[in-house]
């Protein structure tokens, strides 16, 4: 598995990276993972439960940073050997040196590069020319220059052509393409001009194992406690979310009841916000948690929130959602009103999408789940309904069918399939 985002470098990304390898690994998959060092990150840096059995088969490509003749030397060098000159070559050229030496020490199966960075393509591209290996590219994000308004990451016309042109052999040449939901399929394949649709998969987000989950907590009968795990930014700007916030709490007989959780640290322009609306005392930063005293914060409330960026169209399955499934709270999804998240809880249940750029539709919303919460029958919105399109066995199984349809498909064709056995950089 090229997979640059990994354990024990704690971002959403990397965490659904690292429980997928984990998830293979207990079903007795071989796993090799081919990582990046993450230095200067803001969140866990250190191995811990649940990903110490990955330690062991990971690989954490590091080298120094050198002068800048050096730099400018090996990304010219590297761009002209891996045909795209990209960010992160020098990363990709050293894990494709890497992924070859292993392959010759012992042949992997099947290879897997999963994003984000982009860059994890880069060297499962090469790889898989020099081999023939079967090999599923993941995409878990558009490229940042891609990214719906109200998100502005700039790239030049020259720039976008150079990485269009590597995000379209990524595309033509993986075996499969895995998107964790339709509506992000659709917007890449289009942006990138693919007409034909037959080499992408939709893979969910995965769930992290059962028999390392913490227990779901039952939430304190006395208190309405709404949970927000991760940072907040500027486009997932939450003034809109609290200010129907403050319209339930002074619409509440018992004011004092009704608080909210933000698992992460507290900024000096959220803190502002926080005080401005007047909810200073229904607020509560938990700090930084590590990702299984984040499961068990998000296990003792009643009601887990997603904010998203007012964005045209919801294209993303925000990562923290398999999170807030796996605890069996119900989701309230602040979020755009044509998207993914409606998508899902309008089909399975599990909670309710409100529009985000309505703070009325957001009051209605809280006022609905806070009125079941005082009735007793939140239950209804219960979001285990969800878990079974995110349980680690469904997900396992399916990448176990795609490589199974990859080998079938090699051998009606003539080809010579390289796989024995399924298996992330995997070996039978």
């Amino acid at each position: 598995m090229f997979a640059p985002g990994f354990a024990p470098y704690a971002a959403s990304e990397n965490l659904v990276n690292s429980k997928l390898a984990l998830a293979m690994l207990n079903r007795g998959w071989d796993v090799t993972v081919i990582s990046r060092c993450d230095r200067g990150f803001n969140y866990g840096v250190e191995w811990t439960e649940p990903w110490l059995p990955l330690r062991d088969f990971t690989h954490e490509v590091d080298y120094g940073f050198g002068g800048s003749g050096q730099r400018f030397g090996e990304r010219v060098y590297h761009s002209l050997r891996l045909g795209h000159p990209i960010a992160g070559v020098r990363w990709a050229w050293r894990a494709l040196e890497l992924a070859l030496s292993l392959h010759r020490e012992k042949a992997f199966d099947l290879v897997l590069s999963r994003s984000i960075s982009c860059c994890a393509h880069l060297p499962a591209l090469s790889f898989v020319r020099q081999t023939s290996v079967p090999w599923i590219a993941n995409w878990n994000d558009p490229p940042g220059y891609w990214f719906p308004p109200p998100y502005e990451y700039q790239a030049n016309a020259l720039r976008q052509a150079v990485w269009n042109r590597y995000y379209r052999d990524v595309m033509n040449t993986a075996d499969i393409n895995t998107f964790p939901c339709e509506r992000l399929a659709r917007y890449v394949s289009e942006r990138l001009g693919i007409k034909e649709r037959k080499n992408i998969s939709i893979i969910p987000h995965i769930g992290l194992d059962t028999e390392v989950t913490p227990p779901a907590r039952e939430p304190g009968e006395s208190v309405f406690r709404l949970c927000h795990a991760g940072n907040l930014s500027r486009e997932r700007n939450p003034a809109l979310f609290l200010r129907a916030l403050k319209r339930l709490v002074e619409t509440d007989a018992a004011p004092n009841r009704i608080q909210l959780d933000i698992i992460g640290v507290e900024n000096v322009e959220l803190g502002t916000l926080i005080r401005e609306t007047g909810l200073t005392e229904h607020v509560t930063f938990t700090g930084t948690l590590s990702y299984m005293k984040t499961l068990e914060r998000l296990a003792s409330g009643t009601v887990q929130v997603i904010l998203e960026a007012p964005c045209p169209t919801g294209i993303f399955l925000p990562s923290k959602f398999t999170d807030y499934v796996q605890t069996g709270r119900p989701v309230l999804a602040v979020s755009p009103a044509r998207g993914t998240m409606n998508d899902l809880l309008a089909f399975h249940g599990g909670g309710l999408a409100v529009d985000c750029t309505s703070a009325g539709d957001i009051f209605a919303g809280l006022q609905t789940l806070y009125g079941q919460w005082q009735a007793g029958i939140l239950d209804r919105h219960c979001s285990s309904f969800l878990w079974p399109l995110f349980a680690p066995d469904g997900i396992i199984e399916r990448y176990a069918q795609i490589l199974s349809e990859i080998q079938k498909g090699r051998s009606v064709n003539g080809a010579k399939s390289a796989c024995k056995y399924t298996a992330g950089m995997m070996r039978g």
